[in-house]
């Protein structure tokens, strides 16, 4: 269960954000990847970076990982890009790659990486992913399973993308909405959002009948039928909603401000969803999914904000200031849990 959406300000500076809910602990840290760092996808055999295509970084990109993999789950580069894999657990299907081929593959979890590290657009992104061959590993830290994901792309002018492999291929979109959650596929969530096309954040007119004037009981009446719950396809059009309501704003700063707001309505209150063990929701371990952590890129500063269920307070990342000096990857761990600060006269 994740949701994401962008903000653009009225210059044009747009602000990413998004929420990770798992039942399967990711462990994610801040990865940092330096660009000049050489860098090796998963081949066929699974074995993680090892085997596949082997690039060298152009760019640097800070994110998060997971399970103590060489891979970002969500993050952004030098160049404003922004790149993230989602839960898509029914609908995902990889291709199957030849061995002749093996040298230009990797493995899905690494398609965020691959990109951050390589384009600073979406226009880039595109055709850099006709070059590479996406197949989906069995992986031992993913207990055995394929992680099955889709992706969300948006670079610093706007422009946002999602990634779908369906049926063996990739399909790319064009997202206008700037929103992703999990399942079904991309068509079928804007389907979903054009039943929701009358919403308003203004309140509804009072109904007028032979001299009663009948008015909703408080304000909020325009988004009295906003779907709740935490389906996938009500997320993804409450986010929309949210997205589209935020007041206008001049600078990033303000932007991420509201996005961390917005963040707040997607957080999972603990116990409230449960999954089995043994499926693609859960990645393999049953239990409650938990907001595991929440991330905010600044595309126009570059920077990223990124706080965990155990430490609400948000780390502020310089995606440059964090890299410099750097000639390898690094890992850092986020502060372990919040510290309350006691108030006295």
């Amino acid at each position: 269960m994740c949701t994401s959406f962008t903000l653009t300000s009225t210059q044009g500076d747009v602000v990413y954000g998004r929420t990770l809910e798992f039942t399967l602990q990711l462990r994610s840290e801040v990865i940092v990847v330096p660009a000049g760092v050489e860098l090796t996808g998963t081949g066929l055999a699974g074995e993680p970076s090892v085997g596949g295509r082997t690039w060298t970084a152009t760019h640097t990109a800070v994110g998060m990982n997971g399970l103590g993999l060489r891979m970002i789950i969500d993050g952004a580069n030098d160049a404003g890009l922004v790149a993230a894999a989602f839960n898509f657990p029914v609908s995902a299907e990889f291709e199957t790659v030849a061995e002749a081929d093996a040298a230009q593959a990797i493995g899905c979890h690494e398609v965020p990486l691959y990109l951050l590290t390589t384009c600073s657009t979406v226009a880039e992104c595109r055709a850099a992913l006709a070059d590479v061959r996406v197949h989906g590993p069995h992986m031992a830290a993913y207990g055995g399973q394929v992680p099955m994901i889709h992706f969300a792309v948006h670079d610093a002018t706007g422009a946002s993308i999602v990634l779908e492999w369906t049926r063996g291929r990739l399909d790319v979109y064009d997202n206008p909405t700037t929103v992703l959650t999990n399942e079904p596929p991309f068509p079928m969530q804007l389907a979903h959002l054009a039943e929701y096309a009358y919403l308003s954040a203004e309140p509804p007119a009072p109904l007028e009948l032979a001299g009663l004037t009948l008015a909703a009981p408080s304000s909020g009446g325009g988004m009295q039928a906003l779907p709740g719950g935490f389906l996938a396809t009500n997320r993804f059009v409450r986010a929309f909603w949210a997205a589209r309501s935020a007041p206008a704003f001049d600078a990033p700063a303000q932007g991420v401000e509201y996005a961390r707001h917005i963040l707040n309505g997607f957080d999972i209150p603990p116990g409230s969803v449960m999954t089995p063990a043994g499926t693609g929701e859960s990645g393999g371990e049953g239990g409650w999914e938990m907001t595991e952590w929440s991330i905010i890129a600044d595309c126009t500063s570059r920077a990223v904000y990124v706080n965990t269920f155990a430490h609400q307070g948000w780390t502020r990342i310089d995606i440059a200031g964090i890299s410099a000096g750097l000639t390898d990857v690094v890992t850092i761990p986020l502060p372990a849990r919040d510290r309350f600060h006691e108030l006295s006269r």
